[in-house]
């Protein structure tokens, strides 16, 4: 069965300081980096109440990772 390609459409942007995929961490929930997300003013009315939601997934294409690998290796 074949199914038909998936696609992305942006609805904002998640704004970093950080420049260089080599500035990253690893893991970056203890780091105290501060990122924002900003939504495109047509997605606006997606998040009427949120404020009522203890957790926000945020679903994120990087644009510099690399495409081509299948597996990566964490440092131990």
């Amino acid at each position: 069965m074949k199914l038909p390609p998936v696609t992305c459409t942006p609805v904002g942007i998640l704004h970093s300081p950080l420049e260089t995929r080599g500035e990253a961490p690893h893991q970056g929930r203890n780091t105290g980096i501060v990122c924002t997300a900003e939504i495109f003013p047509e997605y606006a009315q997606a998040l009427e109440s949120i404020e009522d939601n203890s957790h926000l997934i945020l679903l994120c294409w990087f644009d510099r990772a690399e495409r081509d690998l299948l597996q990566i290796y964490l440092p131990s």
